[in-house]
C-alpha cells in the first residue's frame, strides 16, 4: 500500500494526461490513497489539504476528478433500513461538503435490490439540481444499471432526459 499515495497517483495522472490526453482521473477508494506529505493529525485539516491538492491538479491539467469516498459505519433506522448517508458521513465530512463542487450519493437498498443516485451538492446551479435523484435496478448478467420506472411516475422524464 506504500506505493498508493496521493502524490504518486497525481504524478501518474499528470503523465497519462500529457502522454495519452486523458481528461478524467478516478481515485477509488479515497481512504486507500493516502496523502503522506500532510503532517497534521487533525482529520479536517488533512481532508481540506487533500481536496485542495486534487482541485489544483484538476485545474492545472483541465481534468475531471472523481473521488469515491465511502461513509463511516451506517446504522439502521426504526424500520430496520440502513440510513441514507450524506457527505457529512464521510470521515472529515464538513470539509467534503465545503470544498467539493459536486457530491453524488449512490445508495443501495439491499432488500429491494435497487440503487438510488442522488445529487447531494451542486456548486453551480446551471449544472444540476440539488436533491435530484434517479432509481435503478442492477442487472448482474450485463453489469448494467437499468432505470427502475416503478419508482418514477410514468410521464416524468428521467433526470438526464
Amino acid at each position: 500500500m506504500d506505493r498508493y499515495t496521493l502524490e504518486t497517483e497525481l504524478r501518474k495522472g499528470a503523465e497519462v494526461v500529457k502522454r495519452k490526453g486523458n481528461k478524467c482521473l478516478v481515485i477509488d477508494p479515497y481512504n486507500k490513497v493516502r496523502d503522506v506529505d500532510c503532517k497534521t493529525e487533525d482529520v479536517n485539516r488533512y481532508t481540506m489539504e487533500y481536496l485542495t491538492k486534487i482541485e489544483s491538479f484538476a485545474k492545472k491539467f483541465d481534468v475531471l476528478v472523481f473521488i469515491v469516498a465511502h461513509p463511516t459505519k451506517m446504522y439502521r433506522d426504526k424500520e430496520g433500513q440502513i440510513e441514507e448517508p450524506t457527505m457529512y458521513n464521510i470521515k472529515g465530512g464538513g470539509e467534503w461538503y465545503d470544498a467539493s463542487y459536486h457530491g453524488i450519493l449512490v445508495h443501495r437498498n439491499y432488500e429491494e435490490k435497487t440503487v438510488k443516485a442522488k445529487i447531494l451538492k451542486v456548486k453551480f446551479q446551471n449544472l444540476g439540481e440539488n436533491g435530484a435523484e434517479a432509481h435503478f435496478k442492477w442487472d448482474a448478467a450485463s453489469g448494467c444499471f437499468i432505470p427502475h420506472h416503478d419508482l418514477v411516475k410514468k410521464d416524468d422524464p428521467m433526470p438526464w432526459e
